[in-house]
């Protein structure tokens, strides 16, 4: 039987929804936010939720998240609304509206088990939301 060795030109449009540039990542946490993956905490570092914007907290939030369940697999894939709220320290009332918006923009998806998670073809978007350059 004969293979074909020559590179499939689709193969670069396909994307893995498991898979995240984990340098990408480092870096977009790296000064906003340190993780715990044993006890999956995600705490901001000193002066950012007075800098963010909430739609900010809750996309450094997610990637923190991300982070931790690259890191430890045991860990759920995203977060609640209730969650979110006890990690950016943002009320309900104002966070539900901007992660719907997130969610309506497709930059934030709620998952099977309806916990809201930043998808792969959205990285590069919430990069660029929080003033990281998409290299």
């Amino acid at each position: 039987m004969r293979t074909n060795t020559k590179k499939d030109p689709l193969a670069a449009l396909v994307i893995d929804a498991q898979s995240v540039d984990r340098e990408r990542l480092a870096k977009a946490l790296e000064g906003r936010v340190r993780i715990d993956p044993r006890e999956s905490l995600i705490r901001f570092m000193p002066g950012i939720k007075q800098q963010a914007t909430i739609k900010q907290l809750i996309l450094a939030a997610l990637l923190g998240q991300m982070a931790i369940r690259l890191l430890n697999v045991e860990q759920p894939e995203g977060l609640t609304p209730g969650e979110l709220a006890q990690c950016t320290g943002a009320k309900g009332s104002s966070l539900r509206p901007q992660l719907k918006a997130l969610a309506d923009d497709e930059i934030v998806l709620k998952n099977s088990a309806a916990l809201y998670v930043v998808p792969a073809h959205s990285f590069g978007r919430v990069l660029e939301m929080l003033g990281d350059q998409d290299d």
